[in-house]
């Protein structure tokens, strides 16, 4: 069957061209039993009317649009629309849906002729998914280590509050979950699935939903109506886009493709890795050449926001040496700022009671002697609302909401019960890139972390601006309801100009979302799961990452992070302790990263390539196929399991592919017709 868009009541034989010319389309994808659209696929727009916000614009409920066709695109215009109240206003829209390789691709354009400000669009507005009844429908979003997999049919997650939706309704949170931090998300049945993306890169906010329609057959469950109750139940999916388009303007949304493929989440993504390798955000940056090969750090924490100073600069150099002895390369310290981690943002002052600027310029000068590299923490996201320095210089640049108020992140709790309930907490409040006066804050509080002698600096919580999505500022040298991520890149390239010419700078950050990944040299992430979902390293292969490694023996934790490519930081007691806690943890970490750099041209500069398709015993593992440019292959298999061995059954033609294996601590052995994995053991076959 030939990709078509139709109506709801016929398909179009043979693509777009044929389209019926009607308002209600439908996707078909080629060779697929899905369904999008059943009861069609359109637009929302949000206008509010008054002190009713919630006023809306239906493409389903305006006059026929006039339509034209052009090869494999289909184009719907409305020159005027109608709101659900029925009044009439002049917003002029267009719709476009297109078939290309990648799939289904929709395009809105709004252009705004009415006196009030059209807020908010959902585009495309699929009202419908229809999917062979013996499959169970679910839907895959990003989260911070990952991913979240949510049931869509029989039962239904829903995750925003009754008290506020009509219907059961799944949604992105804005919290690295929403573009452009996740500008995907996917739908899968099992054996096929359907991918919808943002084209990029745009800092604009995207966010994704579902619907439940018209809501539960049962309720205790969570679950959809039966068939035999005469309920028309579906579900509906769109993206969310912000838009705050005030009179006379014109926007043309992000455009989103739906993209389909047998198989699962990677095959539904694999349009979207090819589309991020075509038209990756700006020019990849070179890292320093040490960070260039592999290599592995230990975190530890001087001061937090409780004040209790449990380590001073002059203790650094003593923990270089032990990095020496452990076979460590980076230093990576936090809480080294007046007040501690997560207090006085955004202050980079070296500490005074830990030993100010002379004495971290001096430990930082010890620990190169040792031949240890130091990453300072740092954090531009942020003012602290408890600093008097946020109230006299700061707040003119706060993001601003519509109101005209400043946002509020709750903060993060150290230690204290008081602190730990969230009684005595510093309160953040996110700050406008796009401000010109900021902006110079960040350079000269950054200009301090150089002046260190430091190596890098690691940008803590880099990936967002929680909870604020759009500055309403009017006095910030941008349009109000502007992206707070406008500003994100601006700002990387501002700090790197600042680095003084022959000083190797490492620009390392937390959980750096695509469109900014070629801003930085490496991601910090924490993938401390066995069901983590390496959703960032398919997109982006060649990202080099970073995650933390705290288990007083943290095999499992170590052999994930071999499968993935991710370099290992050791957190001892949640980056309170020495290395010496965690020493059976630190030598499985040395074994793990001497087999990496003795296979470093697959497993360092190669290329991951998804899951290996392996065929083994039942059991909670991951699996991974690397290959390189000069033509080797890896497949590596960790077994999480406690006790239980993982037997990996190897065909005829995987033997040929791999004819020898070993683990982290043996030797390489002929393959033959069974592998066992041991609990807690990674497998390579080369």
């Amino acid at each position: 069957m030939s990709d078509s868009v139709a109506t709801s009541t016929g398909v179009a034989p043979e693509g777009l061209s044929e389209l019926e010319r009607t308002a209600g389309p439908l996707w078909r994808p080629r060779g697929s039993e899905w369904m999008l659209g059943t009861d069609g696929i359109g637009w929302v727009l949000y206008v509010p009317e008054g002190s009713n916000r919630d006023a809306q614009v239906r493409s389903d409920q305006q006059p026929a649009p006039s339509i034209d066709s052009v090869d494999t695109a289909v184009t719907w215009t409305w020159p005027s629309v109608v709101s659900v109240t029925g009044l009439r206003l002049e917003i002029r829209v267009t719709m476009m849906l297109g078939v290309d390789a990648d799939g289904l691709r929709a395009t809105l354009t709004v252009e705004n002729h009415s006196p009030g400000t059209v807020d908010s669009a959902l585009f495309p507005w699929i009202r419908g998914i229809s999917v062979p009844d013996d499959r169970p429908l679910r839907a895959m979003t990003r989260d911070y280590f990952g991913a979240k997999e949510h049931p869509l049919w029989p039962t239904f997650e829903w995750n925003k509050g009754y008290y506020g939706t009509i219907r059961p309704t799944l949604m992105t949170e804005s919290l690295v979950f929403g573009n452009p931090t996740a500008p995907f998300a996917v739908m899968l049945d099992g054996r096929e699935g359907v991918a919808a993306t943002v084209v990029g890169p745009t800092t604009e906010i995207t966010s994704w939903m579902w619907e439940l329609d018209p809501g539960y057959g049962d309720t205790v469950g969570d679950h959809v109506p039966a068939v035999s109750s005469g309920i028309h139940a579906g579900v509906r999916f769109s993206a969310v886009h912000l838009l705050d388009l005030p009179p006379a303007e014109r926007r043309e949304l992000s455009t989103i493709v739906l993209s389909h493929s047998a198989g699962g989440w990677q095959q539904a993504l694999a349009p979207y890795r090819a589309h991020r390798e075509r038209t990756a955000a700006g020019a990849k940056v070179s890292p320093p050449s040490w960070a260039a090969r592999s290599h592995t750090w230990y975190q530890v924490q001087l001061n937090s926001a409780a004040g209790e100073e449990r380590f001073s600069f002059a203790d650094l150099p003593r923990f270089a040496a032990d990095c020496v002895d452990a076979g460590v390369t980076v230093l990576h310290v936090i809480g080294w700022n007046v007040g501690g981690q997560d207090r006085n943002n955004p202050s980079h002052d070296p500490d005074p009671a830990l030993g100010g600027p002379d004495g971290l310029r001096a430990a930082i000068d010890a620990c190169h002697e040792l031949g240890v590299r130091v990453v300072l923490f740092a954090k531009f996201t942020w003012a602290d609302l408890a600093s008097q320095r946020f109230r006299d210089e700061l707040v003119g640049s706060a993001i601003l909401d519509p109101n005209g108020d400043f946002y509020q992140n709750g903060g993060y709790q150290y230690l204290t019960p008081h602190q730990l309930l969230g009684v005595a907490v510093s309160r953040l409040i996110p700050m406008c890139y796009l401000h010109e006066d900021y902006l110079r804050v960040c350079e000269e509080e950054f200009d301090k972390i150089v002046a260190s002698g430091a190596d890098g600096m690691l940008f803590d919580e880099t990936m967002h601006h929680t909870p604020a999505l759009l500055c309403y500022a009017v006095d910030h040298g941008h349009r109000p309801g502007v992206s707070a991520y406008s500003g994100d890149r601006a700002l990387a390239e501002r700090l790197r100009s600042r680095v003084p010419a022959g000083h190797e700078f490492l620009f390392a950050g937390e959980t750096i979302y695509e469109d900014l990944q070629s801003a930085y040299d490496m991601s910090y992430i924490r993938s401390h799961y066995t069901a983590h979902v390496p959703l960032t390293r398919y997109a982006n292969p060649s990202l080099r990452m970073l995650t933390t490694v705290s288990g007083f023996d943290d095999r499992n934790q170590i052999n994930q992070a071999l499968v993935y490519g991710y370099l290992l930081c050791y957190e001892p007691r949640h980056f309170k302790g020495m290395l010496a806690d965690i020493p059976l943890t630190v030598a499985y970490g040395r074994l793990a990263e001497d087999l990496r750099r003795d296979l470093s041209d697959v497993l360092w500069n190669g290329t991951y390539l998804g899951d290996a398709p392996l065929v083994t015993s039942p059991g909670q593992f991951a699996s991974a196929i690397w290959t390189s440019d000069a033509g080797g292959t890896l497949c590596l298999v960790a077994n999480f399991d406690e006790t239980q061995p993982l037997i990996i059954e190897l065909d005829p033609a995987t033997i040929t592919s791999f004819g020898e294996h070993r683990t982290v601590e043996t030797e390489w052995m002929p393959n033959s017709g069974a592998l066992t994995v041991p609990p807690r053991s990674l497998l390579i076959l080369r």
